[in-house]
């Protein structure tokens, strides 16, 4: 107990001086839960006898994290299935920590930090985690389509709990006629989903670059770009060559 008093009182300083929103909290039995977000926030709490569920963001949509605690102290932690929202978790003997950034576990007393190069070599090959192995020992991301399942008994384990059917339609097809379906798929959906006023966050990095290249292709100049980091780093400065590039208008907040 003190240990968690400790490390959720670090935790709040953390989340606290990340950003303008204030950091909220509730007690779930045996599961405490910090978080920070906007007021506009899908949050939903809901308590069944001894038995709690916590939200953050809608079910059934594409980007959602559940937490559901029993009685018995068992904890069941979920998200969408394709794992879009992140959810990182480092079990203990006795307790179970998860976030939606591994980088407040330095914070819970006892907790080793150290590098996996396990998880270093899968992001330099891939890109991706790989195994759901992150850069720190012992820190896993949620694998998209499973559950996690942990109590003091017997640890935590994986469990699938959805599966997106694999399909075989489009292995005859050329790269040319695949990287054109894909093409199309993708302006579409930014035809669809965009307003009368376009702005998107545009870090610099690989995925923003990606979906600028789609927003200039369906609205030109009409986009107005925002990137928060040091004016300094290659990525802001990479975010800053392709703003200049596709004729946006481009703030970036330090």
């Amino acid at each position: 107990l003190d240990r968690r008093k400790r490390f959720l009182s670090q935790a709040f300083a953390a989340l606290d001086s990340a950003g303008d929103f204030p950091v909220q909290f509730a007690d779930l039995g045996e599961t405490s839960i910090a978080w920070s977000g906007a007021p506009a926030t899908p949050i939903s709490i809901q308590r069944e006898g001894p038995d709690s569920v916590f939200v953050m963001g809608s079910l059934g949509h594409s980007y959602y994290a559940s937490l559901s605690v029993q009685e018995n102290g068992a904890v069941t932690l979920g998200t969408d299935v394709l794992g879009l929202f992140p959810l990182y978790y480092h079990s203990g003997p006795d307790a179970l920590l998860f976030s939606t950034t591994a980088a407040v576990f330095k914070h819970y007393p006892g907790f080793d930090v150290r590098l996996s190069i396990e998880g270093l070599v899968g992001i330099l090959l891939t890109n991706f985690i790989v195994g759901g192995q992150t850069l720190l020992q012992g820190v896993k991301r949620l694998s998209p389509g499973h559950a996690l399942r942990w109590d003091k008994s017997s640890g935590v384990r994986e469990i699938k709990s959805e599966f997106i059917e694999l399909s075989d339609r489009y292995f005859g097809n050329s790269f040319e006629k695949n990287a054109e379906i894909i093409d199309g798929l993708f302006t579409s959906i930014i035809e669809k989903n965009a307003g009368s006023e376009v702005m998107t966050l545009l870090s610099g990095g690989l995925d923003s670059r990606f979906m600028a290249g789609y927003l200039s292709k369906v609205h030109g100049r009409r986009v107005r770009a925002v990137t928060q980091g040091n004016p300094d780093d290659f990525e802001t400065q990479c975010a800053v060559k392709v703003a200049r590039r596709l004729g946006w208008e481009h703030a970036i907040y330090d």
